[in-house]
């Protein structure tokens, strides 16, 4: 990979799905967003900073993380972000423990997978 950020296996990416299960307040979520348009809006205590956290740790990494990732009661959180061309899994254990897999649309692991999410 060459240090310009606009190429690489995630130059130009856009969410296609986000799927959280058991992060901070959010007990299950499959998104779908809209490739033009998709504004975030709901009451209070909904989700909505739980989802842009979810987003933000699947990129960014562990040191993204809240202090207790995992929603209360589950036995540990997942995120699973399908970009365009690449599908970013990380998941964490209640004892602050994670792990990161990106993978490539033909099923091909990326090595290094923090240093491609950070290219992007």
């Amino acid at each position: 990979m060459s240090d310009n950020r606009s190429d690489g296996p995630g130059a130009g990416k856009r969410i296609v799905r986000l799927a959280v299960r058991d992060f901070k307040r959010i007990t299950a979520l499959d998104f779908h967003p809209d490739p033009n348009w998709q504004p975030v809006e709901g009451m209070n205590g909904n989700g909505k900073s739980s989802l842009l956290d979810a987003i933000e740790c699947a990129l960014a990494g562990k040191g993204a993380a809240p202090d207790r990732p995992v929603r209360d009661g589950a036995d540990g959180a997942r995120i699973v972000m399908d970009l365009d061309g690449l599908r970013i899994t990380r998941t964490f254990t209640p004892d602050g423990r994670s792990s990161l897999v990106v993978k490539q649309t033909d099923g091909d692991t990326v090595s290094r997978p923090q240093t491609v999410l950070d290219g992007l």
